[in-house]
């Protein structure tokens, strides 16, 4: 019995060594939306200097540029089935940010065909390791792969956080009209907004109106005529930038290489406001008497905020009472 016993927990125990080592695993990632479409075009080939030249693999995902992460291994055909998860490492989503159709492309390419060959070994080298492109050799060198490694490790990727300071500013009245401390947008990020009537928006000396785009590093304040009352509170509004996601297919065969692209996403967006407080006015009464006290009507009164009476705010009449309620 006890040999049955014994004979039963070593069988389970292969089983799950087994199941362990037949699943593909990918640290850090985690489960992305599916993929609809994978397309490989053929290959690319680059030369560059005496010994730099490599061939890689021209792939579309869903449309988009796609690359090989592992060199070492055979191409995927088309009819290809994968698993597809986000992999989250820094280092692959800065080369594919930064990389041939990327967002915001390394102008150290060559050309289009450098621009996907480099592109497609680096990454191989931060998903499979230098091995994985015969090392770190002249030949890859020339190409450019080493350039372009140091170029994204001293970039960042652009975060969509953003804030503002102070995220309420109150107008004080400064002659004819009402204008806000300053406000600066914080963050990498930008928003388009809408402004009230009457509103202005000043920025490096600029005054805007209607519809504006505020971006990160942007310092501005509001003016308004006196007219404006109340609060302004813009609510949550929707940062312009994206999301950025590298994201990996793995075939069902781990005889053949991983493909990886960036996938962008709009939805759900980071979200961030500011509120203005206006000046509060009141209504002013003015009454005229003369200098025995009774009061006079039909007196014309002018207006202005300045002593030297420049800009008028206008001419008022006092009623039959005597006075004038502006």
């Amino acid at each position: 019995m006890d040999t049955i016993k014994q004979q039963s927990s070593r069988l389970w125990k292969m089983i799950l060594a087994v199941c362990l080592f037949l699943y593909p695993v990918i640290t850090n990632a985690t489960t992305a939306e599916a993929y609809q479409s994978y397309q490989y075009l053929g290959k690319i080939y680059d030369a560059q200097g005496q010994y730099g030249d490599a061939t890689v693999g021209n792939f579309l995902v869903d449309g988009q540029q796609a690359f090989c992460l592992e060199h070492d291994k055979p191409t995927p055909p088309n009819g290809t089935s994968f698993a597809e998860t986000i992999y989250d490492d820094e280092r692959m989503l800065k080369a594919l940010y930064y990389g041939y159709d990327g967002v915001e492309p390394w102008n150290g390419f060559k050309s289009t065909n450098n621009a996907i060959v480099v592109t497609s070994l680096a990454l191989s080298v931060i998903y499979s390791g230098w091995d994985s492109i015969g090392g770190q050799n002249t030949g890859n060198r020339e190409l450019g792969v080493n350039a372009f490694l140091d170029y994204i490790d001293s970039k960042s990727i652009p975060v969509r956080e953003f804030s503002f300071s102070p995220s309420s500013v109150y107008a004080t009245v400064q002659g004819d009209k009402q204008v806000t401390g300053d406000m600066t947008m914080n963050g990498d990020n930008s928003i388009t907004i809408t402004l009230p009537n009457n509103v202005t928006m000043i920025r490096n000396g600029q005054s805007l109106t209607g519809q504006v785009t505020i971006n990160g590093g942007d310092t501005f304040h509001f003016e308004a005529p006196l007219t404006v009352t109340g609060t302004w509170d813009t609510g949550e509004v929707k940062g312009n930038l994206p999301d950025y996601q590298p994201i990996v297919l793995q075939s069902s065969s781990s005889n053949l290489q991983d493909i990886g692209y960036i996938r962008i996403l709009t939805d759900p967006g980071f979200t961030g406001g500011f509120t203005v407080n206006w000046v509060d006015t009141g209504n002013l009464k003015i009454t005229k008497q003369d200098n025995r006290g009774n009061l006079v009507s039909g007196v014309d009164f002018k207006l202005s905020y300045h002593s030297d009476m420049s800009s008028p705010i206008g001419t008022y009449t006092t009623g039959s009472d005597g006075t004038v309620t502006i």
